[in-house]
């Protein structure tokens, strides 16, 4: 599985990849948006650890809260990236499976944003969610987004792409069918090496993923595995899960195959 994430990160060490990432600015949808207004009275002025922070788009969110903030990335480029835009924080090269560096009961919030936890594999997946445990103080909160096995993105092909709605901007659905003639090519080379890759087992699965060209090797899990996972770690059961694609709260049960993933708020 080794060999997995070091794809991962040979894929976020491009430029490319990074200017990508650098141009999203804000909220990266509305489950992202609805999980932060949930918390923000509850962790106002208090430590906050942001992992995953890429290239500092979740900077500004987190640090308009509080001055105890410290953010991390397991990539040197990203930390360098996200160091040069925000010379006053704190951000340090970590990999988010061995949190040694930092005693437990250290934060009022981990915040680990955009899939970012995706990148690796099941077990590491539950160390990481262990060691997050630990460095929380009791009462903590876990904020975390994660690729829905139910939803569309497991079935996304090259040539089964998923297109934005032409009707909310038709120029970026031109931009988009451009982007994929150019790089058809490319994102089925790539799309066909990681299908070699996979694995799985009983409510998830690890397989291609498609931004970046398919350059991305990623876990799917559903929403009740999830939910087992965090609670086997020590996490109170019955998190707040709000579906990215409109914010609303979601619960095991319903249907989700429509959700490409999930914003989860779980209290220690």
């Amino acid at each position: 599985m080794e060999n997995n994430i070091d794809q991962n990160k040979l894929t976020w060490s491009k430029k490319s990849s990074q200017l990508a990432l650098y141009r999203q600015q804000g909220f990266v949808n509305k489950g992202e948006e609805k999980a932060f207004f949930k918390i923000i009275d509850e962790v106002r002025d208090k430590s906050i650890l942001d992992i995953g922070v890429g290239p500092g788009r979740t900077v500004p969110i987190l640090r308009s809260l509080t001055s105890k903030y410290i953010a991390s990335d397991y990539l040197q480029e990203m930390v360098e990236f996200t160091n040069q835009r925000f010379e006053s924080i704190d951000c340090r090269c970590i990999d988010a499976r061995d949190l040694s560096c930092f005693s437990n009961d250290t934060f009022d919030l981990v915040c680990f944003s955009y899939m970012g936890i995706d990148a690796v594999g099941h077990d590491d997946r539950q160390k990481i969610i262990g060691e997050i445990n630990r460095v929380l103080k009791p009462g903590g909160v876990f904020w975390f987004s994660t690729l829905n096995l139910s939803g569309p993105s497991p079935n996304i092909r090259p040539w089964r792409p998923c297109l934005p709605d032409i009707h909310e901007s038709r120029l970026r659905f031109l931009l988009s069918l451009v982007q994929l003639v150019l790089f058809f090519p490319t994102n089925v080379v790539n799309y066909i090496k990681l299908s070699k890759k996979v694995e799985f087992g009983e409510g998830w699965r690890m397989a291609p993923f498609f931004p970046h060209n398919f350059g991305l090797f990623v876990h799917y899990i559903t929403l009740d595995c999830q939910l087992d996972q965090l609670e086997r770690s020590g996490f109170m059961p019955k998190p707040f899960v709000f579906a990215n694609s409109d914010g609303r709260e979601v619960h095991p049960g319903m249907d989700l195959s429509k959700e490409e993933g999930f914003n989860i708020l779980a209290w220690k």
